[in-house]
C-alpha cells in the first residue's frame, strides 16, 4: 500500500494530478485510515495509466470515466479503431482549412506584390447555388454548409443593364445599392472529394478569365457601384467585354472585438 506522497511518486505524477483523478471518480483509495489517511496499491497506479492512456488519444475524461479497465481486447481495439476514425477525419478537416488557408494568402501576396488595385487572374471552374434560387439550391446548400472548408461561401451583385450610363450620370449622395444573392460554392477540384452527386439546384461557374479585386467592408449586403469603381473603370479602360452582369466574391469573415468585417474576393468574367 502507498500513502499519496509514494503514489505519485511511483506513479509519476503530481498530486494535483492525483487530486483531479480522485474527484473526477476515476482513481479510489484502496483503503482509508482511521486517521483519514487514503492509501493507494499497484491497481490504482495501473488504473492511472489506463485513463492517461485514453487521455492522451484525445478522449475526454468524463467518457473516459466510464471506461472498464477490465475491458476486452475486442472492445479496446474497436474503441482504438474508432479513435483512429475520428483522428482521420480530424486530420483530413485541418487539410482542408490549410488548403482554403493557402489559397487565400495566394491571392493577398499576389495582389500585394503587384501593387495594382484590379487584376487580371484564370477562373476557375465550379457550382454555386443561392438561398434565394428555390427548394433544391436550398436542399444544395444544407449539404454544403455541412462540408466547410471544403466549400466557400460567396455574394453575387447583380449590376444594372444600364450599369455604364449609371455610372455616367450618378451624382455624390445618390447611390443606389446593388441586389446581393448569397449562396455556397464548390470548385469543381473539390467537387470529387465531397458526398454531392447531383448537379440538381446548382449553377455552374465557368473557368473564365476574370478581372478581381479585394474590398474590405463591414455592410457586404449594401454596396453601390461606387465600391466597384476601381473594377468597373479597370473593365471600360482594358477594353474588356464583360461576359455577365454579375460580379463575384468569396469572403472572408473577421471579428474584433464588436467590429465585424468582411474580406471580399470580388470578380467580373471576361472574354
Amino acid at each position: 500500500m502507498y500513502t499519496k506522497t509514494e503514489f505519485c511518486r511511483n506513479a509519476g505524477i503530481t498530486p494535483e494530478t492525483l487530486r483531479h483523478y480522485v474527484d473526477m471518480h476515476l482513481i479510489k483509495p484502496k483503503e482509508i485510515t482511521e486517521k483519514g489517511y487514503r492509501k493507494y496499491d499497484r491497481d490504482n497506479i495501473l488504473d492511472l495509466w489506463f485513463y492517461r492512456l485514453g487521455a492522451s488519444l484525445g478522449n475526454p475524461l468524463k467518457e473516459i470515466r466510464n471506461w472498464n479497465t477490465a475491458m476486452s481486447k475486442h472492445d479496446f481495439l474497436l474503441g482504438l479503431g474508432e479513435r483512429e476514425g475520428e483522428l482521420i477525419r480530424t486530420i483530413e478537416l485541418m487539410n482542408q482549412q490549410l488548403s482554403m488557408i493557402r489559397e487565400i494568402r495566394h491571392y493577398m501576396e499576389q495582389e500585394m506584390e503587384s501593387g495594382l488595385t484590379v487584376t487580371k487572374e484564370p477562373g476557375i471552374a465550379g457550382y454555386r447555388a443561392f438561398c434565394d434560387s428555390g427548394t433544391e439550391a436550398q436542399r444544395q446548400i444544407a449539404k454544403m454548409a455541412e462540408l466547410f472548408p471544403m466549400a466557400s461561401v460567396v455574394i453575387d451583385y447583380v449590376l444594372p443593364e444600364n450599369w455604364k450610363e449609371e455610372c455616367r450620370q450618378r451624382q455624390e449622395g445618390q447611390e443606389t445599392y446593388l441586389k446581393a444573392r448569397l449562396g455556397i460554392c464548390v470548385l469543381k477540384e473539390r467537387w470529387g472529394l465531397m458526398d454531392l452527386t447531383e448537379t440538381q439546384g446548382l449553377e455552374m461557374m465557368p473557368a473564365m478569365d476574370s478581372l478581381c479585386m479585394s474590398l474590405v467592408t463591414d455592410r457586404p449586403f449594401r454596396l453601390g457601384l461606387d465600391d466597384f469603381a476601381p473594377l468597373l473603370d479597370a473593365l471600360k479602360e482594358g477594353g474588356y467585354t464583360p461576359e455577365s452582369h454579375i460580379i463575384g466574391s468569396l469572403f472572408c469573415r473577421e471579428v474584433a472585438k464588436d467590429q465585424v468585417t468582411y474580406l471580399l474576393k470580388c470578380r467580373i468574367l471576361i472574354s
